[in-house]
């Protein structure tokens, strides 16, 4: 398996188990403000780029052209996906609601917007590096 593949099913790992944390335990509190800060546990997909690093510094090729292509693709992926939900985030309750309807939205709703688009991006991200490194051959 593919070092940008290996760090990829870590990243949706660290997803699957921050939102396997996170959704019970929301749901059990109310979605109280209190239950956000169970997704600091996806902080633990920074460490992600250590994945590697041993054959890196054995001299083995760890990326090539395939897997810059592959990456791209992904990382185009995770922001076009972040830009639709962001984009249908503010304009469904614009549509909704009308433009005069006044929206009082609580401070700590705009920090954790960075850490469901990072989510968003991380995991979207990852998730096609996986299906793009299975769909085509691999060693």
């Amino acid at each position: 398996m593919n070092t940008q593949e290996k760090r990829a099913w870590f990243i949706l790992a660290v997803l699957a188990a921050t939102l396997a944390v996170y959704l019970p335990l929301a749901f059990v509190t109310g979605f109280h403000v209190a239950s956000l800060g169970v997704t600091g546990v996806f902080g633990l997909a920074g460490a992600a780029p250590l994945i590697g690093r041993r054959e890196k510094a054995a001299g083995k090729p760890t990326f090539d052209e395939r897997d810059s292509e592959i990456e791209k693709a992904a990382t185009l992926a995770g922001y076009s996906i972040f830009w639709l939900a962001l984009v249908l985030g503010i304009m469904v309750p614009f549509f909704i609601l009308g433009p005069n309807a006044p929206v009082t939205i609580p401070m700590y709703v705009f920090p954790m917007l960075l850490v469901f688009a990072s989510m968003i991006i991380f995991g979207i991200r990852a998730l096609v590096t996986v299906v793009l490194y299975r769909r085509g051959s691999h060693a």
